[in-house]
């Protein structure tokens, strides 16, 4: 074969114009075409259908279908990168072991990478690396034609499931594409950086006892929740190193929305205030816990636009303002909603007492802890003028100083009676401990903050507890004392949750705190006005909108409203999808590899395509000269298409080969009998 190309090395065989050799590999185009939309699809999380769409069946039949014609192509593609392969170890380098050119004519067959034909040369003497290099590039290109009907199959067909996707929302029918939604008020309005009794505390919620229902927009109007509910919490952890409280309040609250003269249309759903406390904690941390709820502002918004939305879409049989979508609230800006969020920690230490007398000693401090392993003090007169051995306990709102990023929200302190042996660790000594039975002081720090989180229509358990966002929340002392008496609401609380908290009065304390002030700023101004509004609307919309260009834009709010719907799409996640793009990527790179050489380095002969062209080049350029027959290699390629070819066996392992034309026999190997065994 060697011998061969050598002699036919100028022929027209081997050349070829660059623009025949780019239209040659114009078969890798559909290929090509094809395998760069399938990836777009998944990584731009292409959204298919809603489960249950008409004619879905037919349409993933048909999917199935133009994955195999996608593998069909693209082992065209690689067949012919396999056949350039060959020609360029052929006619350009030193040859090839037989079973090697017939394995890269058969790359849809794995079996033949077991073939000895293909590698029992690769370790002789001479070009051992260049021929390793081909049968592992051979290698790769059969492996590769194996797997890509999988890949394409799993690429083709969309995965099943509830999908985070931003797919906007549209009115009557979907005739409207151009809604905007606002909330009343601007961002500093909604979500305030301070609670005072100015912006939340009208004249009905001013708390007087526990025994008068306050409305639901009150800030203490959870409190008979938290007295008379039993615990809705979990106990988790291995009970004796580790443990942690986690609880669930469910809050009811209700939405009116207006859609026309009549009285409006109200809607009762229920909200979770969700927290978290460690038990059995480290003797030198006082471990904060968290509490998170959702915010009612944000909750009635959105039951007001789905009404709003059902009412549209019960005259035009709109779908996708259904039940069974997730439906997601964020600002226009794509940033996530706030709700509130309270941080507290606290510290414990006994009462100091006159061992005679009973009474409290002059001096001592209220030691308040921080954020950062820090702390602030003050004198604890206030708090034990007010306090005598005949109570249970006594509290107070503190307002905190000036501590720069470290200044809490508000700060409360309080002394229960206790007759038990109690373990304290001293500030000022290292945290050493000590023991003894005294009346015991808790201070605490409140750390409240709105915090983004994803908000849906059916508000769920808030799974990332983490520590508050950015924005903080000043709470005044006044506003507190209004809305939340001590004696009242948070000692009342206290002695309901320390039957439950192993930790006694502290954990008690900061499970009170941190849950009565998250439910609180959840509740406020919980009946800001959504308006829906578009460039010149129609008065025969069914949903009734604004124009845009009357509203006073500095007042309002604009949010974005996505849903997460449950049905079929493309997407990048799972392990066999990102293989499948692997896979994918693998053919492209080879594909325009060959493209460039086949195109700039010309390894490309429009000669030997395919195996006939092979064994024609090499019958036709025999040295016999004693078969009258023989005709020209031109002429022999030319005709090869109407050969007939005959194989005779004369004697033991010999062969006779016959090739017969129109004209005749064009070649007989009579004079040219080789053993198969024979080099």
């Amino acid at each position: 074969m060697n011998q061969i190309t050598r002699r036919l090395r100028c022929s027209r065989l081997w050349k070829s114009p660059r623009t025949k050799g780019l239209a040659a590999c114009s078969i890798h185009l559909p290929s090509l075409i094809t395998t760069t939309t399938l990836i777009y699809f998944n990584f731009s999380s292409t959204w298919f259908s809603s489960v249950g769409a008409p004619n879905q069946n037919a349409q993933f039949n048909a999917l199935q279908f133009a994955a195999k014609v996608h593998e069909i192509v693209i082992i065209a593609s690689l067949s012919v990168v396999a056949v350039s392969c060959v020609q360029h170890e052929l006619c350009r380098r030193q040859g090839l072991a037989l079973g090697g050119v017939l394995t890269a004519f058969q790359i849809t067959n794995i079996l033949t990478l077991f073939s000895p034909a293909l590698w029992k040369r690769c370790f002789t003497q001479g070009y051992t690396a260049y021929r390793i290099q081909f049968g592992l590039f051979i290698t790769i290109i059969t492996v590769l034609s194996a797997i890509v009907g999988p890949s394409s199959a799993i690429l083709m067909l969309p995965s099943v499931d509830s999908w985070d996707l931003s797919i906007p929302l549209t009115w009557d029918g979907g005739t409207i594409k151009d809604a905007s939604i606002f909330l009343s008020g601007n961002d500093s309005t909604i979500w305030p950086s301070a609670i005072t009794t100015s912006n939340f505390l009208p004249p009905e919620c001013i708390f007087t006892d526990a025994s008068t229902a306050l409305q639901n927009h009150c800030a203490s109007a959870g409190l008979p929740i938290f007295l008379t509910t039993p615990w809705q919490g979990s106990l988790s952890g291995d009970g004796y190193t580790q443990s942690e409280v986690m609880w669930n309040f469910s809050m009811t609250g209700n939405a009116s929305v207006q859609h026309s003269d009549g009285p409006p249309d109200v809607h009762i759903y229920n909200r979770a205030v969700q927290g978290i406390v460690p038990q059995r904690e480290a003797q030198s941390m006082d471990s904060p816990i968290l509490t998170q709820s959702t915010f009612s502002t944000i909750n009635n918004a959105m039951i007001s636009i789905f009404s709003k939305a059902r009412f549209s879409a019960w005259h035009q049989g709109e779908m996708e303002w259904s039940e069974n979508v997730a439906w997601r609230f964020s600002l226009q800006s794509g940033s996530r909603t706030l709700a509130p969020q309270t941080f507290v920690i606290c510290h414990t230490e006994p009462l100091l007492l006159n061992a005679s007398t009973n009474t409290v000693l002059i001096g001592q401090d209220l030691i308040f802890p921080l954020r950062g392993a820090v702390n602030w003090s003050m004198s604890a007169t206030p708090l034990t003028d007010k306090w005598n051995s005949t109570k249970e306990q006594v509290s107070m709102w503190v307002e905190p100083p000036d501590l720069y990023a470290d200044t809490p929200s508000i700060s409360f302190a309080l002394i229960g009676r206790t007759g038990e042996l109690r373990q304290y660790f001293n500030y000022s000594d290292n945290m050493s401990s000590y023991v003894i039975a005294a009346p015991e002081i808790v201070t605490c720090s409140v750390y409240a903050s709105w915090h983004p989180v994803d908000m849906t229509l059916s508000p769920d358990w808030v799974n990332n507890m983490t520590e508050p966002g950015t924005r903080d929340i000043y709470l005044h002392t006044r506003w507190a004392d209004l809305a939340f008496p001590p004696e009242s609401t948070v000692e009342k609380i206290v002695s309901n949750f320390g039957k439950h908290l192993l930790d006694g009065r502290r954990s008690a304390t900061r499970a009170a705190l941190s849950v009565l002030i998250t439910d609180a700023l959840s509740r406020f101004d919980p009946s800001a006005e959504v308006n829906i509004a578009r460039p010149h609307p129609n008065e025969g919309d069914y949903t009734p909108m604004h124009d845009i260009s009357t509203l006073d834009m500095s007042n309002l709010t604009e949010i974005r409203i996505t849903r997460d719907p449950y049905g079929y799409s493309y997407s990048t996640s799972g392990t066999t999808r990102c293989l499948a793009i692997g896979v994918m990527f693998i053919h492209i790179a080879g594909a325009m590899i060959h493209t460039a050489l086949a195109v700039w380095h010309g390894w490309w002969c429009p000669g030997l395509q395919s195996l006939s062209d092979f064994f024609v080049l090499a019958v036709g350029s025999s040295n016999c000269e004693s078969s009258p027959t023989n005709t020209s290699q031109v002429d022999f390629a030319t005709d090869k298409h109407k050969c007939n070819i005959q194989g005779r066996e004369i004697v033991h392992e010999k062969l006779k080969l016959k090739i017969s034309g129109r004209s005749g026999t064009l070649y007989s190997s009579d004079c040219n009998e080789r053993s198969f065994g024979e080099p």
